[in-house]
């Protein structure tokens, strides 16, 4: 098969596919204007809710942090930096910015000598960015007091970098689990509200949900954000669902205490109409009907994200993260005060990343 051929049966692919999604889509928007029945899976009647951005008169915290990890001859090598900004509103508009930490802050180092394999690697580096921005969490929530706290991602650690139990970063992740629960327990003690903001969600969670309660044929095909895509308009939101429906089998939570294991929700947000709904988590820790904490937590989620009609992410988040962003220049000027102290030996490439011939 020829290359013109190829594409011409990609892109018979990419169609075929989505005129089946479309039919799934048309399905599901006869819903729409039904109530969702009775079950333990539903915590509302609406199938799909209308939502109206809040004026913010709050101070509001979002966290994120930027990282670059290199595997070296004989050592592995993290640089993460974590910030915090904080955003004082009154009326609807930015009166104040601050950040955690305030000015210029190098990113901080973590070396390991273990001699990790390469899922090892890619797990204790979201390991240890994730303790990075969960203390940071705990930090600004402890002298700012924010009414809201945003994390960029989800707010449950991803079972993909959970380790194996003989694994040599067992207890990395262990300190992980501890410190999550710790940002838990001082959010609500200091009645901070904590939100998680996935960017790019490849759940299907949702979906799974209609496909075992409705029997929405084809919903196993396809991620929650990409059927929502077609089927939310601009500031609608998704039913509320529990991130698992059992947590003692979920390969995460069955490893927190007992009072956060069925404390997450989520729905899912389109603030605009030109790009895809963003996953939002919240905690419900006390058991009661997380609707109404919902429909406050979606207004203010759209009233933050919705600056850019292609672009549809919280801006707290947003300037948390270009502040986080590493540079090429730190990263060397970090690299070359290790170099002074330690010598040039720590840091030989491996052999496939020093090749003297191009690809």
């Amino acid at each position: 098969m020829n290359f013109q051929e190829s594409l011409k049966n990609a892109a018979f692919s990419i169609q075929q596919a989505e005129k089946k999604k479309a039919i799934v889509v048309e399905g599901l928007k006869k819903l729409k204007a039904k109530e969702l029945p009775e079950s333990r899976e539903f915590f509302e009647k609406t199938f799909v809710k209308k939502i109206q951005p809040v004026e913010l008169n709050c101070r509001i915290a979002g966290v994120d942090s930027g990282f670059v990890g290199q595997e070296l001859f004989s050592t592995d090598l993290l640089l993460i930096r974590a910030v915090s900004a904080v955003f004082d509103y009154k009326n609807g508009k930015l009166e104040k910015a601050q950040y955690l930490p305030q000015g210029f802050s190098f990113p901080e180092p973590f070396f390991s000598t273990n001699a990790l394999e390469r899922d090892e690697f890619n797990a204790n580096t979201s390991i240890q960015r994730l303790i990075k921005e969960v203390q940071t969490a705990i930090d600004v929530i402890e002298k700012f007091s924010p009414q809201y706290c945003f994390m960029d991602g989800s707010l449950l650690p991803q079972h993909a970098d959970k380790p194996r139990a003989n694994s040599k970063i067992k207890k990395n992740f262990d300190i992980m689990i501890s410190k999550v629960q710790e940002l838990y327990a001082v959010a609500s003690e200091n009645n901070c509200e904590l939100i998680g903001c996935v960017e790019d969600s490849r759940g299907n969670r949702w979906a799974g949900i209609l496909d075992k309660e409705l029997e929405v044929e084809g919903m196993d095909e396809y991620h929650d954000a990409v059927l929502l895509n077609d089927l939310l308009e601009r500031q609608e939101r998704s039913f509320i669902f529990s991130y698992t429906k059992n947590a003692l089998e979920h390969p995460i939570l069955n490893d927190f205490q007992k009072e956060w294991q069925n404390a997450i929700f989520a729905f899912y947000l389109k603030p605009t109409q030109y790009d895809f709904p963003l996953r939002v988590e919240f905690l419900n820790p006390n058991g009661g009907n997380p609707a109404e904490k919902a429909e406050k937590i979606a207004g203010l989620v759209l009233a933050q994200s919705s600056m850019h009609k292609e672009y549809a992410f919280p801006a707290v988040l947003i300037e948390a993260d270009l502040r986080a962003g590493l540079k090429p220049e730190e990263i060397n000027l970090v690299k070359d005060k290790i170099i002074d102290k330690i010598g040039k030996n720590a840091f030989i490439l491996r052999r496939r990343d020093r090749r003297p011939f191009a690809k």
